[in-house]
């Protein structure tokens, strides 16, 4: 058996400490080893995203109403349900009568009555006041939402 000497430990802390600070730089991702990795294995991982709440013109429309109107969390839904069901209701006016103009007309005419009344049933006093005195900027509102307008008119 051979006894401990001070060059022999130094060789053996020495191979042992290299071993050790090799394992460390590699297990910690040191730099210098890293250009090994493709650059998707740096990638901040990104949390998923909720999908966006569908647009649709009636969501668009109780949007700008409850902006205006103040409406509550209830009437929300409320209005919401009457647009969908307004809008519905025009495409399919529009699809069954679209060779009869005349009757088109009648129908859609029939359903934006039902319309208005469920509203002024849904909607307090005030609030149904203000909403016939401001639907025309409610619709320009909206016109202007689903068509931008070119910043300059074009001049010749």
């Amino acid at each position: 058996m051979r006894p401990f000497t001070t060059s022999s430990m130094k060789t053996t802390f020495t191979s042992t400490a290299c071993g050790l600070l090799l394992l460390a730089m590699v297990s910690s991702g040191c730099v210098r080893f890293s250009i090994y990795l493709p650059d998707s294995a740096f990638e901040a991982v990104k949390p998923e995203e909720k999908p966006a709440e569908p647009k649709s013109p009636a969501r668009d429309l109780t949007n700008a109403m409850t902006e205006e109107l103040k409406l509550e969390p209830g009437q929300q839904g409320r209005i919401h349900e009457i647009l969908h069901t307004t809008l519905q209701k025009a495409r399919a006016a529009r699809t069954l009568y679209a060779d009869n103009p005349m009757a088109m007309n009648t129908a859609l005419r029939r359903i934006n009555a039902d319309s208005e009344r469920q509203l002024r049933a849904a909607l307090s006093l005030a609030q149904y006041q203000q909403y016939m005195s401001g639907r025309q900027k409610l619709q320009a509102r909206m016109q202007a939402k689903a068509s931008p307008m070119p910043a300059a008119p074009i001049t010749q």
